[in-house]
């Protein structure tokens, strides 16, 4: 996926709310501070959000 472009993100306080270290966090994902602040980012670069 990597090799596709695919950016494999996890939220650094969901990390730290289940105990996990972030040297835990498989090696080429991305630690975020806060999933909220990314997808809003996320939104005003032009991406929407589809929940189900």
């Amino acid at each position: 996926m990597k090799a596709a472009g695919v950016v494999v993100a996890v939220c650094g306080q969901a990390l730290q709310a289940h105990k996990y270290a972030v040297k835990d966090v498989a090696p080429g994902v991305r630690v975020d501070v806060s999933a909220m602040t990314t997808m809003a980012n996320l939104q005003l670069r032009g991406w929407a959000l589809l929940p189900e």
